[in-house]
């Protein structure tokens, strides 16, 4: 027999009776609320369903505000069947029996529904008194202007501070900000092989200065690449930078496609993006080298999409610093896709790396030993090293940051910085700037005590790699060489004519030729055609070949081209009124060193 059911009204009390069986004569009736209760004992009634949040335990809820759109959302966080934190967003125009069906899903509600119902609403209720903001990007946040500083930073698994009002997508993926170990056994780990090496500490500078690019007055970011032979250890130098903020394997590949890089860039925001391998790009991708990662990446912005698609699809921009490794320099990766001028070389910076056999990445290891065994155990102690620590440095270092006048701090180490520097033009400068960054990152970590280094380490590894890095762009490649030593072969004899006072050059068209010899401005010049270089060489090398003559100091003028003077020149029956020649220094041509 079905239980009895009493629902009381204001005016009356209508009491349900069971349905008559099979072979009863009683029927259902309704007695007034004046009529006697009936003589049977009363059935229990149903057991009330817990209404009181006590009883769900470890849910919460936040109303997440979009940082771009505005748009607000419910933030449920609940516990899975075995504990863990399991969140789920929620539209807040959808009704609670709505909330109820989806949140099923995820965790235990209570079963009788309108019992459901109240639970959120006392959830949803509570949760309107405190938004929070639901960010897309990670880095600084809470900056109420131009020059302001912030009171935030955001990773996607940690907040600083930790009772900040600012979210990370629950969806995402992302390690950053991803613990293990302590900063004193980070610290004891890592120091010695900063000490034996030049490129760890420097690279671990550099990924503290991801932070720091947003309060510094640089014309754009930079690409710091590791580039030298095969199992000289740069991948160890990339993963271990990426133990300042998250684990090693959280390091990117090159392999990107369009819009996945400004993606990825974007979620790395006020961070190191740290890239591994660049010599696995296939030979279609690297077309996009020069556009996507040469100028796209230091720039900080992406594509800019029509309005239509900004929903899905919203425009990206950045602030950070990236590191990347590569068996080849950004110039030959760039090859004859375009030339390598001085805009390319501010911000794409190859740094070189020894060959295995002198040391590697260990380039201070005085080791009487076999310097490749020595290398070898040393990166094999790094991979221990860093699957134990990695991810604490990080949030001491922002606390820090945010104690520091950062714009002023930034600018006096920088300053520091560049009176150790021999700079020769604005090119050298915007350069040495990059590299004065990354030199103000470890000198505010170390004062803080968070790097367990001598400020002698910070200055000297940060000059190394310096003055690597300028010995390389101003050291010709093989292929550069090897066409140099064919130009500087025929700058002599019938090869090269001396120009005519009336400025006129007449050659018969059998004649092979390089040039003009002639005086400008006092000095001895050689004139050469570019369309005559790319007669005799492929156009990345006649690009090459103009990079190197300005590098130098060879080619005479300023600008890209430098200057070029304009004569009357007849070969066979063909005349040209202005060919155009550029202008090189004919005596330093002859001394430079090429080797």
């Amino acid at each position: 027999m079905k239980h009895l059911i009493r629902k009381s009204a204001s005016t009356k009390t209508v009491v349900r009776r069971p349905l008559k069986r099979a072979g009863s004569t009683e029927t259902a009736a309704t007695l007034p609320a004046s009529a006697s209760a009936p003589s049977t004992p009363k059935a229990p009634t149903i057991p009330s369903q817990p209404t009181d949040l006590r009883d769900l335990v470890g849910w919460k809820a936040v109303v997440l505000r979009d940082e771009i759109t505005g748009a607000r959302v419910f933030e449920f966080t609940m516990p899975d069947e075995i504990g863990n934190d399991v969140t789920c967003e929620i539209p807040m125009h959808l009704t609670e029996a709505q909330m109820v069906m989806q949140l099923r899903a995820y965790g235990d509600l209570p079963t009788f529904p309108a019992t459901a119902a109240l639970a959120v609403r006392k959830l949803t209720s509570q949760a309107r008194v405190s938004v929070f903001t639901k960010v897309r990007t990670p880095g600084w946040k809470g900056m109420s202007g131009e020059g302001s500083m912030p009171n935030a930073f955001i990773l996607a698994r940690q907040t600083i501070p930790a009772d900040c009002k600012f979210r990370w997508p629950s969806k995402s993926a992302s390690r950053l900000g991803e613990t293990r170990g302590t900063l004193a056994t980070w610290n004891a780990a890592v120091s010695p092989l900063a000490k034996q090496s030049n490129p760890v500490a420097f690279a671990i500078c550099a990924a503290l200065a991801a932070a720091l690019v947003r309060f510094a007055d640089l014309t754009e970011s930079a690409v710091f690449n590791f580039v030298g032979p095969s199992s000289a250890g740069k991948s160890s130098i990339a993963k271990l930078a990426q133990t300042v903020l998250g684990p090693p394997a959280s390091i990117q590949s090159w392999d990107f496609k369009d819009r996945a890089l400004e993606e990825a860039a974007a979620l790395h925001n006020d961070c190191p993006l740290i890239m591994d391998a660049a010599e696995r790009l296939k030979q279609a991708d690297l077309r996009l080298f020069m556009t996507r990662v040469v100028h796209m990446l230091p720039d900080g912005k992406g594509m800019v999409r029509s309005n239509s698609v900004n929903d899905t699809l919203p425009n990206l921009a950045w602030k950070n610093i990236i590191l990347s490794t590569s068996n080849f320099t950004g110039r030959e990766m760039a090859g004859a896709a375009a030339a390598w001028n001085d805009q390319e070389a501010v911000r794409f910076i190859d740094i070189p790396i020894n060959d295995a056999d002198m040391g590697g990445i260990f380039d201070r290891v005085t080791s009487g030993d076999d310097l490749r065994a020595h290398t070898a155990r040393l990166v094999a102690q790094t991979a221990l090293v860093m699957d134990k620590n990695y991810g604490t440095l990080w949030p001491c270092y922002i606390a820090h940051l945010m104690t520091l006048d950062l714009n002023s701090v930034i600018a006096r180490h920088i300053a520091d910085y560049l009176t150790y520097c021999e700079i020769g033009s604005s090119v050298e400068e915007r350069i040495a700037q990059k590299f004065g960054l990354c030199f103000a990152a470890g000198m505010i970590a170390q004062s803080a005590g968070l790097l367990t280094w001598a400020p002698m380490r910070v200055r000297n590894a940060v000059r190394t790699m310096h003055r690597r890095a300028a010995n390389l762009r101003s050291r010709p490649s093989a292929t550069l060489i090897d066409a140099l030593k064919v130009i500087r072969d025929n700058m002599h004899g019938p090869m090269v004519r001396d120009l005519t006072v009336n400025g006129v050059v007449r050659i018969a068209s059998s004649t092979s030729w390089w040039g003009i010899k002639t005086t400008y401005k006092q000095r001895l010049t050689l004139g050469i055609r570019r369309d005559d270089l790319l007669a005799r060489f492929p156009p990345s090398t006649v690009n090459a070949l103009n990079s190197w003559f300005k590098s130098s100091g060879i080619l005479i003028g300023d600008g890209r081209k430098g200057t070029q003077i304009r004569m009357d020149l007849t070969i066979g029956s063909n005349r040209w009124m202005k060919p155009r020649f550029i202008l090189l220094d004919y005596e330093k041509l002859l001394a430079a060193e090429m080797e």
